[in-house]
């Protein structure tokens, strides 16, 4: 290193130019006088009596009096101490910059790329751990050995997860992936799919290509940007595959978590006269207040064609999809899923609790 960038680095430490000068200037003399120095130095004769003076306070230099003031280098282990930790220091910060780099956590309403999948698989086991209603996922076998304990938690915690799960060479051997305790249903695909963790409606990690570790990815905190992605899950990767697994109870209280989904299950009992007691838990759209109340189911209402018989389609249900809740005070009241805007509550769950079939002597 030459003597201008060593100069340069004492400054860029918290020494002044002046004192950076001066103390390179006395290494290379060893002992000098004050005024020997300022020549030797480029520093202002006046000005090297206070430099040396906040050298020797700061213990990097010692000064004597021999007729005329003079100083020498004192042992440069301190010195040499701190920039040794110094550059510990930045080297940490240097890691932490990369670190940073390449796993950035979003803030609210944000969507981010980040760098490689890895920290697209990190990020994802974050979505889970964290997730409170409801967690969507499509990966494969290996891609599931990475979220297992995520996926262990969320499903304890009584968290619903959806799990599409596909290979990228083919058919899965279903058989060979244990999936009780870390779903609640589980669907498989014929063919590839990409990597997609959605928690909540609200959090998705995605990543097109994960067959390599530098592919990037998307990760979004936005509910806007969140239903765009649900959309794709359950039209591309969940709803045309047959179910392989599922621990949920045929029998009632039995809980939605999408509000198409109850409608498709509801709207044939409704047609039948069937009485269906529900819990609806969620937010009031106008306030944002919480809201929690039981009722009975006395409509449905879709944009899909009339006079379906069974359980609508999807098609059917994807536009505007709306249940009519009467409550225990005679009020009717309009309930509608995720990003609902027309109606009175958005549902975070519709829970099923009973369902009363009507009498044969009615039909």
């Amino acid at each position: 290193m030459d003597t201008e960038r060593l100069v340069s680095t004492l400054e860029g430490e918290g020494f002044s130019p002046y004192q950076a000068r001066a103390y390179v200037a006395l290494l290379e003399r060893g002992e000098s006088s004050a005024s020997d120095l300022a020549d030797a130095a480029d520093v202002p004769g006046p000005r090297i009596y206070d430099v040396l003076r906040d050298l020797a306070d700061e213990g990097y230099v010692e000064t004597y009096d021999q007729g005329k003031l003079h100083a020498r280098i004192s042992s440069p282990a301190e010195v040499l101490d701190e920039f040794h930790t110094r550059s510990d220091e930045l080297e940490d910060a240097a890691e932490e910059v990369e670190a940073r780099f390449t796993r950035p956590g979003p803030a609210d309403h944000e969507a981010t790329i980040v760098n490689n999948f890895d920290t697209v698989l990190d990020r994802a086991v974050g979505l889970v751990e964290a997730a409170e209603h409801h967690v969507q996922v499509c990966l494969t076998p290996e891609q599931f050995d990475r979220l297992r304990d995520a996926l262990a938690g969320a499903h304890e915690r009584g968290v619903y997860v959806q799990l599409s799960i596909h290979s990228l060479d083919g058919d899965v051997d279903v058989d060979s992936v244990d999936v009780e305790g870390y779903c609640t249903e589980m669907r498989a695909r014929s063919r590839g799919a990409p990597f997609v963790v959605i928690a909540d409606h609200t959090s998705v990690c995605y990543a097109s290509n994960p067959r390599r570790p530098d592919e990037y990815g998307v990760v979004v905190n936005d509910r806007n940007h969140a239903y765009v992605f649900l959309w794709y899950f359950l039209t591309n990767l969940w709803e045309f595959w047959d179910t392989v697994y599922t621990d949920r109870d045929s029998e009632y209280p039995r809980t939605y978590l999408e509000i198409r989904r109850c409608v498709r299950d509801v709207a044939p009992l409704v047609d039948e006269g069937a009485r269906v007691a529900v819990r609806v838990v969620g937010y009031d759209v106008e306030t944002g207040h919480h809201r929690d109340f039981v009722g009975e189911v006395v409509d449905v209402d879709y944009e899909g064609p009339e006079g379906e018989n069974g359980p609508r389609s999807l098609q059917s249900l994807a536009g505007k999809t709306s249940l009519y809740v009467e409550t225990d005070d005679g009020d009717v009241v309009s309930v509608g899923g995720f990003g609902a805007i027309v109606e009175e509550i958005e549902a975070d769950r519709v829970v099923v609790e009973a369902v009363d079939a009507p009498d044969a002597s009615d039909a």
